[in-house]
């Protein structure tokens, strides 16, 4: 197994790197918005950009369904959490040598920093190891690093430890847009008040904190980092 601390560290020393996601504004970009841009695409975006730089997963079950619908998917470039989550280390290694893909690297990968407990984010403890991590990556440490709730805390930190000096954050708001989690065009439904309640008390607020730090981490660290949640760009 490659690792991205390892095998791509520095690759892209002082490039800028988009990293896209699917939250519902991703539905305003053109298709050709990655032609042309060193890019991390993240979950259900890349349905919808198919030649971003590197797709980045957490979970098992997107490569799953990607890869069992468009065999083409396997040969783009990849990272991916090890172990993924919800599985343990001997289960990931069967799955990624099961798809025989030739272009994947590894992210050392742990859910919730430092403790594996999910509310350490909401306090000091979570919040202050995930600024750390950026300083980590910087140094090339193994990790692991992690993500609250979002693969795109994990690809902040595969495009740290590959030398990016300028990051933009596209559609990955966190937030419930109109209803939606994701745009319909990729399969979203609209959600009940309820369900909007239940996910911005939970998810939103872990995906955005931890976000928020590694935002801290990186301008400390001297990263150019931002973020479009919509609008012109």
């Amino acid at each position: 197994m490659q690792f991205v601390h390892e095998a791509l560290r520095n690759k892209h020393k002082d490039e800028l790197v988009w990293i896209v996601g699917a939250d519902p504004t991703v539905a305003d970009l053109p298709k050709d918005f990655l032609d042309d841009k060193l890019s991390i695409v993240l979950g259900d975006a890349q349905k919808v950009f198919q030649n971003g730089t590197y797709n980045y997963n957490n979970e098992w079950k997107t490569v799953a369904e990607f890869g069992l619908d468009h065999p083409e998917y396997l040969a783009r470039q990849h990272i991916w959490a090890y172990p993924f989550f919800a599985m343990s280390p001997r289960e990931s290694r069967e799955f990624v040598a099961a798809r025989e893909v030739e272009r994947v690297w590894h992210l050392n990968y742990r859910s919730y920093p430092p403790r594996d407990k999910r509310d350490d984010i909401l306090g000091h403890m979570g919040y202050d190891a995930m600024v750390e991590l950026v300083h980590k990556a910087i140094q090339g440490d193994a990790g692991p690093y992690g993500g609250f709730a979002t693969c795109l805390h994990c690809a902040l930190y595969s495009a740290i430890l590959m030398g990016c000096d300028a990051i933009l954050i596209v559609a990955c708001s966190h937030r419930i847009i109109d209803g939606y989690f994701k745009p319909a065009e990729l399969g979203g439904k609209r959600l009940s008040p309820g369900v909007i309640a239940k996910m911005e008390n939970r998810w939103s607020r872990y995906a955005e904190r931890g976000t928020r730090a590694i935002m801290e981490g990186c301008r400390k660290e001297g990263i150019g980092i931002s973020r479009w949640d919509g609008g012109s760009l």
